[in-house]
């Protein structure tokens, strides 16, 4: 764990089948670059102190996660791993030409009570590079004369 990570707390919350996901908001007047790959830690083993970490990519040849971007939605697969003391934790490795931009708040949502389906999902203004605006669902423009 590296104190210099982005650290956003994360609330559990119960969904309509009663299964437990966590919940965290970033709004500052930052963006999260993923041109050159952003990791993404979450801490989930001690109850009160759930958090999700944010920190560039560390290293030259990483594996990077599997991801969806839709919208404004990235659906992310999460890695369960152990940390020296047995204790559970999740990580993430996303690179896209792109970026999200926080300053209207970004939506992080961590899913893990499905073993093997455990996901990441952020929701916010995605913006992927040749783009000024956030990346929205094209539709057809019908002109009528």
């Amino acid at each position: 764990m590296n104190l210099n990570n982005l650290r956003i707390e994360v609330d559990p919350r119960l969904d309509k089948e009663e299964e437990v996901y966590f919940i965290g908001r970033l709004k500052a007047p930052v963006s999260i670059d993923l041109n050159e790959g952003v990791t993404f830690l979450v801490f989930l083993s001690k109850s009160g102190e759930e958090e999700l970490q944010i920190a560039p990519n560390d290293k030259e040849n990483t594996t990077f996660s599997r991801h969806k971007i839709r919208g404004n939605k990235i659906k992310v697969r999460l890695d369960r791993r152990e940390d020296k003391d047995g204790k559970t934790f999740y990580v993430c490795k996303v690179r896209h030409p792109g970026k999200i931009n926080c300053l209207n708040e970004a939506c992080f949502m961590v899913f893990t009570s499905r073993k093997h389906n455990e996901e990441l999902q952020i929701t916010g203004e995605v913006i992927l590079d040749g783009e000024d605006t956030p990346s929205r669902r094209k539709e057809i423009e019908i002109v009528r004369r």
